[in-house]
């Protein structure tokens, strides 16, 4: 079976390790505990033995035997279960256990995004309410208008047409009101059945106030995934709300100090957190710029309307998780969620159109790729080098020349050169029939 710890994978644990150890907040046995689940949990590209991720920052539930861990960081299982407390609270991870372990000795554990980055683990007291911005928090009541109505009304763009939900889960699920009628906020914030309300963000210049991904039924694994994207997120300095709707379903809010180019907010968010591409509702952004999405506090199915539950995560403390029951239940929470979680319109740059002008054709290299094609086509590696597969010779592509033979013939048409001396990339470089075949024609070889 072939080793799949190569060099790099060892760097990468390497480097896993000290940035864990330069945490001070993580005495000496955390430290060891978040080394072995780095081990476990993280993919091979992170420093762990899981094969990969499902996408960056999305990882798959593993199981965990809690006797064993304990008993390699020389510990008792109670200690073990407080430490693990502390880590699951602090962000960490995630697990569950099967209803047949009765004495919970195999776990269920998903790592979080912040497990990759051990450096940012943080402990705050209980006590302490995280949120953006302690200015705004201390604020907000004195404003003239309430952080949530401003929200609101932020919602409505160019287009002040409204739309109201109808209940139904199949078909007709949104029907349009007429242009004159205005929303009723105060209603819809008390969760009145007749006022539902959907609008679309897009203001007259083009820009938005906000930018919301739906997660629906159809990737309901969005929807279960949300707090490590919401978590992700904050790791890459964006604040976030999430909504939770019916199962599988949900609202996906990034909210703007002032208005941004939709476009130019979600090529941000894809660059944080790539997994949003699979995402296809996002408003207001391509086939959804000018579609209407319905308002994040409620959903209704049939005559009966639910209260949407509101998650929110900080870049202050992107392991903690600031929770409301919903606008109803919480309103004060809530209000400090909208009115703090507001990132700077700085973190999505426009997009700098494209020049039209046309580049120049250089004829001459387009050649020359012809031609080592056309070669590399005919011609094979062992036959030009006279060589056969798994023999080493010394590189002709680096210089000065090494002493060891490092380059190895893979194939009958690739040869690696492994050797990383006087290599500026750092890392294996590839060559084919040409390659070797001008080698040899200049003497190298």
């Amino acid at each position: 079976m072939k080793d799949w710890k190569t060099f790099d994978w060892y760097e990468t644990r390497d480097n896993q390790i000290e940035r864990t150890r330069s945490n001070a907040q993580l005495d000496s046995v955390t430290q060891w505990i978040v080394t072995d689940l780095q081990e476990l949990l993280l993919p091979m590209s992170e420093g762990g033995t899981w094969k990969r991720a499902v996408y960056p920052g999305i990882y798959e539930e593993r199981r965990c035997d809690m006797d064993a861990l304990a008993q390699k960081n020389g510990i008792s299982r109670m200690t073990l279960w407080r430490h693990m407390n502390k880590l699951e609270s602090a962000g960490v991870f995630e697990r569950r256990h099967d209803r047949s372990d009765t004495h919970m000795l195999l776990a269920h554990i998903k790592a979080m995004p912040l497990l990759a980055y051990p450096e940012r683990i943080e402990f705050a007291p209980l006590s302490k309410v995280m949120y953006q911005n302690d200015t705004l928090i201390n604020n907000y009541n004195d404003r003239k208008k309430e952080a949530v109505v401003l929200h609101l009304e932020r919602r409505i763009g160019c287009n002040t047409r409204l739309i109201k939900a109808t209940g139904k889960v199949e078909g007709r699920k949104y029907v349009h009101l007429r242009e004159d009628v205005q929303a009723d906020i105060e209603k819809y914030l008390q969760g009145k059945r007749a006022h539902l309300y959907g609008s679309a963000p897009l203001l007259a210049d083009g820009k938005t106030w906000q930018l919301e991904y739906d997660f629906d039924d159809k990737l309901p694994w969005l929807d279960d995934n949300h707090t490590a994207i919401q978590q992700q997120l904050a790791l890459s300095g964006f604040a976030s709300i999430y909504a939770k709707r019916r199962p599988g379903r949900g609202h996906l809010i990034l909210l703007f100090s002032y208005p941004v180019e939709p476009e130019a907010a979600h090529q941000a968010m894809l660059q944080a957190v790539p997994v949003l591409e699979t995402c296809k509702e996002v408003y207001p952004v391509g086939g959804k710029r000018t579609v209407k999405i319905s308002w994040p506090f409620f959903y209704r199915i049939e005559k009966e309307v639910h209260e949407c539950a509101i998650v929110a995560c900080y870049p202050d403390f992107p392991g903690r998780f600031v929770k409301s029951p919903g606008v109803c239940s919480d309103r004060d929470t809530t209000e400090r969620m909208f009115a703090t979680a507001l990132n700077d319109a700085s973190l999505a740059p426009p997009i700098m159109p494209v020049s039209c002008a046309k580049l120049p054709v250089d004829n001459e290299n387009i050649a020359r790729e012809v031609e080592r094609a056309e070669f590399d086509a005919c011609h094979t590696v062992t036959e030009v080098l006279g060589m056969r597969v798994h023999d080493r010779f010394l590189s002709p592509w680096r210089w000065p020349k090494e002493k060891t033979p490092s380059a190895v013939v893979v194939s009958e048409h690739l040869v690696v050169d492994f050797g990383l001396e006087n290599n500026s990339s750092g890392k294996p470089r590839y060559h084919g029939a040409w390659d070797c075949y001008v080698a040899k024609e200049r003497g190298l070889l």
